[in-house]
């Protein structure tokens, strides 16, 4: 694995997951969103003007290395 990325890379980035919830009808999977952690990379690389970034939740971003929110 890569070294560790730098967190304001990850800002306004999302981790999609989903939680059981149980109702009258059976059990039902809730969709979840928090905040991006270093921890949920898999990988990054540096391409020049941005990174390339993949996460644990399937996803594939890529970020502007100089924009102000780490966002495009």
């Amino acid at each position: 694995m890569a070294e560790a990325i730098d967190k304001k890379y990850l800002e306004g980035l999302v981790f999609k997951s989903s939680k059981p919830k149980k109702t009258d009808s059976g059990n039902v999977h809730v969709p979840v969103e928090r905040a991006l952690t270093p921890a949920d990379v898999l990988d990054w690389k540096d391409s020049g003007k941005d990174l390339v970034i993949v996460t644990a939740d399937g996803q594939k971003y890529r970020v502007a290395k100089d924009a102000k929110k780490g966002k495009e």
